[in-house]
């Protein structure tokens, strides 16, 4: 069970709402064209995620980045179409060194859409899964002051090779331009990497106390019922012991799922380290290489 199956945990308590893959794909369309567009977006989507097996279907929830994407420039999921201009559109997740004009335009568009879901959802609070808003707290603080935030952190070494999957699994499917070469695309993700995580460490101090939890993913993974409390707990939030039975049951579907492992060489664990070592002795992960 992973940081999208989280998501998919949290949604079964019948407080929140979400928006899901219907709403991403068709954001300016799904509250008016729900029946004649929906059965279209169904069609064409695969049972499980390509890069994993995620299930995947119209109705559960998405990142609303790729929503982001649909409806303005300033997402990093259109650096996966126009692989040219790749490092332009990864910009727009730290915000950085990008005109006022741009983050006004984006604020608007993000309320826009979110909006639009918490009318489709008859105004509950939603819960969103977005990794690019690691680095966007001070951004999202400026428009939703109450706001609470989940961190889940994984062992960098996996994301390494996770990401590399993600990107080869998923980018062939919405490129327009010829990609990059491999080295160019992997120094591109690292630095990204790098950016978020430094934001991110920085601007957290930002966010109250209660107002953030930080789940460290292996835990999530092998005891989800217990870090999905502690959750509820440290964000104080309402209605677990009426929600729990439905999150067991839906904990127990999704042991089916097989988590990937990973096999690394002594020569990858050293340069993944050059990489990322911030992150990795911040959290204390290690990873034995065969």
């Amino acid at each position: 069970m992973g940081q999208h199956t989280c998501i998919n945990l949290i949604s079964q308590d019948k407080q929140f709402g979400y928006p899901s893959t219907f709403h991403t794909v068709v954001p300016s369309l799904f509250l008016s064209f729900e029946k004649s567009i929906k059965p279209i977006v169904e069609a064409s989507l695969p049972p499980i995620r390509p890069e994993d097996n995620v299930p995947l279907a119209a109705d559960l929830p998405q990142e609303e980045e790729y929503a982001m994407g649909n409806l303005c420039p300033y997402s990093f999921y259109n650096g996966w179409c126009f692989l040219q201009k790749m490092e332009f559109y990864y910009r727009f997740v730290t915000m950085d060194n990008v005109g006022k004009h741009v983050i006004k335009e984006w604020k608007e568009k993000y309320i826009y859409f979110l909006k639009k879901v918490a009318y489709y959802h008859k105004g509950k609070r939603l819960v969103l899964k977005n990794p690019a808003n690691t680095a966007r707290i001070k951004l999202l603080f400026e428009m939703f002051p109450e706001a609470k935030f989940i961190h889940i952190y994984r062992n960098p070494y996996h994301v390494f090779f996770s990401m590399k999957r993600d990107i080869e699994a998923e980018m062939s499917l919405y490129c327009v331009q010829k990609p990059k070469d491999d080295e160019v695309i992997e120094k591109a993700m690292v630095e990204l990497y790098i950016k978020i995580f430094k934001k991110y460490f920085k601007e957290k101090e930002l966010i109250p106390e209660g107002n953030l939890v930080e789940v460290r993913y292996e835990d999530f993974v092998s005891n989800p019922f217990k870090e999905i409390k502690r959750v509820y707990e440290g964000l104080g939030l309402k209605n677990f012991e009426r929600a729990k039975h439905d999150f067991i049951r839906f904990i127990e579907e999704q042991k089916k799922i097989k988590v990937h492992q990973y096999v690394i060489g002594k020569e990858d664990k050293e340069k993944i380290y050059n990489y990322w070592k911030l992150t990795i002795d911040k959290w204390g992960y290690d990873f034995p290489y065969v």
